[in-house]
């Protein structure tokens, strides 16, 4: 869900464990200072994702989504200092549980390191 004073939106999506890499790649992308897409030309919608500029306690990002229609939004947002961290932390929880409800059918590894 997405709102503020502009704009109020829900985007139902899903998200799979072959989606998770993925997620991870943009992470890094952006904790670099470049600008990334999730889930480009995907069967669902596609989030992007932009450092517009960091100071010391906060970063400007700008998220852009876009279905495979016709529909995209753009939205720039302050977020706390740690911020991808926390976005990690998520990701291998997330990856944690599934690897505990689908055993074997992928397997868990950390958010950093070699997935592109």
């Amino acid at each position: 869900m997405v709102h503020n004073d502009f704009v109020t939106g829900i985007h139902d999506t899903s998200v799979e464990p072959r989606d998770l890499a993925g997620w991870a790649y943009v992470l890094d992308e952006v904790e670099a200072g470049r600008e990334a897409v999730w889930r480009e030309a995907a069967r669902v919608a596609e989030i992007g994702i932009r450092l517009d500029w960091r100071e010391d306690d906060h970063d400007r990002i700008t998220v852009t989504v876009a279905d495979q229609q016709t529909t995209r939004l753009a939205i720039s947002l302050h977020m706390e200092h740690g911020w991808i961290d926390e976005q990690r932390a998520l990701l291998d929880r997330l990856r944690t549980a599934w690897a505990h409800l689908i055993p074997g059918e992928w397997g868990h590894t950390s958010s950093r390191g070699n997935e592109g």
